[in-house]
């Protein structure tokens, strides 16, 4: 019993302590809060934060309740920083109001951008700066979020025509986020757009190390080798994807593309039977392994390929002018011709 006296008197005592610690200044930044005089309680709740060093709740009540209030976030976030820095006190609070900030300015900033992408506002010039407002306020109180910095990168690219303000923010949000794949795709695209195709080729590469099952960043790098006539480094590079995606057909029909380019027919067809293995009902890859029949002048083979295009799409004249050319191979030229024929009328 007596223990708990003790233990009892030992609270009070330190509870008195610490309201008798405050400041006078302190005193005075509260009591112009509760007045509503906002630009005096700034100026005390500042002149306290040097008399109390410690005191976590001072920037705390600083940042939330003038700053905050005032809409002045960068200012909030510095003190809602520096209370963390004091103490822990109020992390938890911060940390939902970090939350609310990111989400609220962020669904604003997708609403401004939405209707500037329709053409829905009126004034485009304010609808920009909301939309930049709000996407940065959402970025200063989540740096780490992909979706903040695609969103902002964009409105300064698309909408600000600020490709070096963009490129600057997607910089530091490569070095934020921990899986960046999709964000060195988003820088890639933008060196292509520079004509800096060799620096974009070298991040494409760097990303994949990291994450090699990005199916985008793959055929990014793909498609740069393949207008680069790097087709050896194409191939090797879908070989090893197709390691990370089995089951990815695409890169199946990429591979089957390349070997038309390179001649080598037999190879893209294997790649094609692939991607029909998949789904038989490809128009586009049915009609890749005709035309690689056609390349070797295996007419027949064509013809039944082509014959399933006009059978699934009987008034295409690209399908029909195959179907006859094919025929034509195979000497029969009326039937060809016919087709040929219907196909210039339908075009």
């Amino acid at each position: 019993m007596q223990k708990r006296k003790i233990l009892l008197l030992l609270t009070l005592l330190l509870t008195m302590t610490f309201f008798a610690c405050n400041s006078p200044e302190y005193t005075s930044a509260k009591m112009y809060v509760q007045q509503g005089q906002l630009d005096k309680a700034e100026e005390f709740f500042l002149k306290a934060l040097d008399i109390e060093p410690s005191n976590p709740e001072i920037p705390y009540k600083l940042a939330n309740e003038i700053y905050q209030k005032q809409d002045k976030y960068r200012l909030a976030k510095k003190y809602f920083e520096e209370s963390l820095k004091r103490g822990s006190m109020f992390k938890d609070d911060i940390e939902n109001i970090y939350k609310y900030n990111w989400g609220s300015n962020f669904n604003e900033g997708v609403k401004y951008f939405n209707s500037l992408i329709k053409n829905e506002t009126l004034d485009r010039d304010a609808a920009i700066e909301r939309t930049l407002n709000h996407f940065s306020i959402a970025y200063l109180f989540d740096p780490k979020d992909e979706n903040t910095v695609i969103q902002l990168v964009r409105s300064y690219k698309d909408l600000a025509n600020n490709s070096e303000k963009a490129f600057e923010i997607l910089e530091e949000g490569i070095a934020n986020v921990k899986d960046n794949s999709n964000l060195m795709g988003m820088k890639a695209d933008m060196l292509i757009k520079m004509e800096q195709t060799e620096e974009a080729k070298a991040v494409l590469n760097e990303s994949l190390e990291n994450t090699p099952d990005n199916l985008r960043n793959v055929q990014r790098l793909g498609g740069l080798y393949f207008e680069s006539n790097q087709y050896d480094e194409a191939i090797a590079l879908y070989q090893n994807a197709l390691t990370e995606l089995p089951d990815e057909k695409d890169l199946f029909f990429n591979l089957g593309i390349l070997y038309i380019r390179m001649e080598k027919f037999e190879d893209a067809n294997v790649q094609f039977q692939q991607v029909l293995a998949f789904d038989p009902n490809d128009r586009q890859v049915i009609e890749a392994v005709g035309d690689v029949y056609m390349n070797q002048k295996d007419y027949l083979s064509a013809e039944d390929y082509y014959r399933q295009l006009v059978d699934r799409d009987p008034m295409n004249p690209s399908y029909l002018k195959k179907l006859g050319t094919s025929l034509n191979g195979q000497k029969r030229y009326k039937e060809g011709m016919d087709l040929i024929k219907q196909a210039k009328t339908l075009e």
